[in-house]
C-alpha cells in the first residue's frame, strides 16, 4: 500500500470531509484506497498521486493480460501510444528529445507482452503514460480490446418468442445467440462461461424462521444485480483480476449492500444506482452505458431458458459472493502484511489504526456476503416474482433510451447551430467595439 494513501485512509474517520484537501465535503470514494475525496482535482493531486498512478498502471497491465493470445489487440495498444508520440514529436521535440530518440517499437522489441507487462509500463515515456490515462478516463479502453460478451446475454430461442428481438437483444453486434445448456465454470477461468451456482444455498425458512420475507426484497435484488452487471461490464468481464477494486465499486453503487437501504419500486432501485454512477467520475462512462445495464438485468432475470428461468440470477449472485470472498481474503492478507511491517519497523504508522480500518472493511464485506446468501435463498424459493420485474425493466429501458436519443438529437441540432460543442459568446455591440 502506498504511504500517502495509507495515511489518508487512517485519518478518514472524520466523516464528510475530503481527506486530500481537508476543505470541501467529500462526494466520492477512491475505488482503490477507499479514501473520500471531493473533486477530480484532488483525485489527481500530489497527495493522491501514488494511488492514482498505480491505478492507471494496473489498468494498463490488466489490458495487456486481457489481450493474451491476440497479437492484433496488443498491436492496437502499442499503436495508440505510438500515435501520440508521432503527433507530438514536432511540438515537443525540444523538451522531450531524449524520450523520443528511440521509437516505441525499438524500446519494446525485446519484451514479451504476456510475461513482461511491468517492464512494458516502465519503458513508456511520460507522454505515452499520459495518453493511456486519457484513454482510460474517457472510457475508450474497450476500443483497443475485444469487447467482452456477458454470459447472461445468451438464451435459447424459445425464451424470447414473445418479445421483439431488437427490444431484448444484448448490447453486441451479433444479437441474441441461441445456446444449449452450459455446465459453467469459475469466472476467473473463463468469463464467458456461466459462473457455477453455489452448492450450499441456505433455505429461506432457516433464515426467516418466524417471519415472511418483505415484499421489497425483489426491488433490493434488482438494485444489487444492476450494480453487479455495471461493474462487471466496466471491468470487461475481468472483475476478479482486481477483486478489491471491483468489490469497492459494487459497494459504492449499491446502497442495499453498503447502507442497508430498502427500495419500494423497480424505478427507485435503478435510479439510486444510476445517481451513484453519474455522481462519481471513477465509474461514470456514458449515459448510454448506464441505460444499457437495465437491459442486462432483464437478461439476467429471464434466465437461460424457460426450463431454467432462475439460472442466471443464481449464477450472478454466486459470482458476486465469490468476488466478495476473494476481496475478503485480500484484506486478510493486507492485515497480516501490515502487522508484519509494523513489527519490523518498516512502516511508520499506527498499526492499530490500520487494523481498525481493515477490520471495518472486512466486517462490511462479511455483512454483504450474508445479504447475498439471503438473496440466493430468496431467489431459490420466490424466484417466480422476478418475471414481472423483468417486464417492467424492459419498459424502463425503452423509456430511458427514447429520452436519451431525443436529448442527443436536440444536442446535435444545437451544436450544429453553434458551430461547435459550446454556445458561442454574444457579440459585443458596435458602440463598444468603436470605443
Amino acid at each position: 500500500m502506498d504511504a500517502p494513501c495509507e495515511e489518508n485512509v487512517l485519518s478518514s474517520t472524520v466523516a464528510g470531509i475530503c481527506r486530500i484537501c481537508l476543505k470541501q465535503s467529500c462526494r466520492y470514494t477512491c475505488p482503490r484506497c477507499n479514501i473520500p475525496y471531493c473533486t477530480l482535482t484532488c483525485y489527481k493531486s500530489e497527495g493522491h498521486v501514488n494511488c492514482s498512478e498505480t491505478f492507471y498502471k494496473e489498468n494498463f497491465l490488466q489490458a495487456l493480460k486481457e489481450t493474451k493470445g491476440s497479437s492484433e489487440d496488443k498491436k492496437k495498444i502499442l499503436e495508440i501510444l505510438q500515435r501520440v508520440e508521432d503527433t507530438n514529436e514536432d511540438l515537443d521535440s525540444d523538451d522531450d528529445s531524449d524520450e523520443t530518440a528511440d521509437s516505441l517499437e525499438r524500446r519494446l522489441a525485446d519484451l514479451d507482452l504476456d510475461q513482461d507487462a511491468d517492464a512494458v509500463w516502465e519503458r513508456l515515456t511520460e507522454k505515452e503514460k499520459h495518453e493511456f490515462e486519457q484513454v482510460l478516463k474517457a472510457g475508450k479502453l474497450g476500443d483497443l480490446l475485444d469487447a467482452w460478451t456477458p454470459w447472461w446475454t445468451h438464451h435459447e430461442r424459445g425464451l424470447i418468442v414473445d418479445l421483439p428481438e431488437h427490444d431484448v437483444a444484448p448490447i453486441t453486434p451479433d444479437g441474441v445467440e441461441a445456446r444449449g445448456e452450459q455446465t459453467g465454470a469459475t469466472p476467473d477461468t473463463n468469463p464467458n462461461q456461466v459462473p457455477k451456482i453455489m452448492e450450499r444455498i441456505p433455505k429461506l425458512s432457516d433464515l426467516l424462521k418466524s417471519s415472511r420475507p418483505s415484499d421489497l426484497v425483489v426491488y433490493n435484488l434488482t438494485n444489487v444485480l444492476y450494480c453487479y452487471a455495471y461493474i462487471t461490464r466496466l471491468h470487461n468481464g475481468a472483475h476478479f483480476e482486481l477483486s478489491g477494486q471491483a468489490t469497492q465499486g459494487i459497494l459504492d453503487l449499491s446502497q442495499v449492500l453498503s447502507a442497508n437501504r430498502n427500495f419500494s419500486s423497480t424505478e427507485e432501485a435503478i435510479q439510486s444506482a444510476v445517481n451513484n454512477i453519474t455522481q462519481n467520475p471513477a465509474y461514470f462512462s456514458s449515459n448510454l452505458l448506464a441505460i444499457s445495464i437495465v437491459q442486462d438485468v432483464v437478461h439476467i432475470l429471464l434466465g437461460q431458458s424457460k426450463e431454467t428461468p432462475l439460472l442466471y440470477t443464481l449464477a450472478a449472485l454466486s459470482d458476486l459472493y465469490r468476488l466478495l470472498t476473494t476481496a475478503k481474503k485480500t484484506i486478510d492478507k493486507d492485515i497480516k502484511d501490515d502487522k508484519k511491517s509494523g513489527k519490523q519497523g518498516t512502516v511508520e504508522t499506527n498499526t492499530k489504526d490500520v487494523d481498525k480500518s481493515h477490520e471495518q472493511r472486512r466486517t462490511l464485506i462479511f455483512q454483504c456476503r450474508k445479504k447475498v446468501e439471503f438473496f440466493l435463498a430468496w431467489t431459490s424459493k420466490c424466484g417466480k416474482f422476478l418475471g414481472p420485474v423483468a417486464a417492467e425493466l424492459q419498459l424502463i429501458y425503452k423509456s430511458r433510451l427514447a429520452i436519451e436519443e431525443q436529448h442527443s438529437k436536440h444536442q446535435a441540432m444545437l451544436e450544429k447551430a453553434w458551430g461547435g460543442h459550446t454556445k458561442p459568446a454574444k457579440a459585443t455591440s458596435s458602440l463598444i467595439q468603436e470605443l
